[in-house]
């Protein structure tokens, strides 16, 4: 078999998990001022703690205008907080507030639940074979 073919099915495969793992929790905390990008964003700041707008052009492949765009809503909704760098004052960093950090509590928590619940149908020499899979990723 071809790699090029097995990426592809590789690549649906993850794309189908994602859409089936992913976005079920999102729908179940969804709320009427927050799109999927800006869980995506609250799910980007969680993990890094504190992110330049720079960072979210660069990992979602948007323009600074966009990013900024998506900045300002999750300010003006109370999800992050706006403060300058330590050293560097012009520069302005994000963070999760308590109403994001709650939101992502929520989301993760839901994330794995639906992930363990699947997880758990597994038999044990699919889990030994996953988990070698999944860490040649890393």
């Amino acid at each position: 078999m071809k790699l090029d073919n097995s990426f592809d099915k590789f690549f649906k495969i993850i794309s189908i998990i994602f859409e089936k793992y992913y976005y079920p929790p999102i729908k179940q905390v969804e709320r009427k001022d927050l799109t999927k990008v800006g869980f995506a964003f609250i799910n980007f700041i969680g993990f890094r703690k504190q992110c330049f707008i720079k960072e979210f052009v660069k990992m979602f492949s948007i323009s600074p205008s966009t990013a900024s765009e998506h900045i300002e809503r999750l300010y003006n909704t109370n999800y992050i907080y706006k403060h300058p760098h330590r050293t560097d004052k012009r520069k302005v960093m994000v963070s999760l507030t308590d109403k994001g950090l709650e939101l992502l509590q929520q989301f993760n928590k839901r994330k794995y639940r639906l992930l363990r619940e699947r997880f758990l149908k597994l038999d044990e020499k699919n889990v030994k074979n996953l988990i070698e899979l999944l860490s040649e990723f890393l």
